[in-house]
């Protein structure tokens, strides 16, 4: 993940890669956690986890692993009540 940019000069030629991207440490995981009223599984860094609803709670929630094995806060199709 990261972000890198690279112009096209007006004579047509590509100009120097400017940025840097990051790879998530290979042993970093996000603990399993409740959040949102979901239980979420342990998940390898720089992955999408699924979680479970609680019990009352229905929905697809998804959530990412950040690259350093923390948890993002926002959570996709999060659970609602059933």
């Amino acid at each position: 993940q990261g972000t890198l940019k690279r112009t096209c000069g007006a004579d047509g030629t590509w100009g120097e890669v400017v940025g840097t991207c990051q790879y998530p440490d290979a042993d970093a995981r996000c603990p399993q956690a409740s959040y949102g009223n979901a239980v979420w599984p342990e998940t390898p860094a720089g992955q999408t986890a699924s979680g479970s609803c609680l019990p009352g709670w229905a929905g697809t929630p998804r959530r990412a692993c950040g690259f350093s094995g923390g948890w993002a806060s926002l959570v996709s199709n999060h659970c609602v009540r059933a």
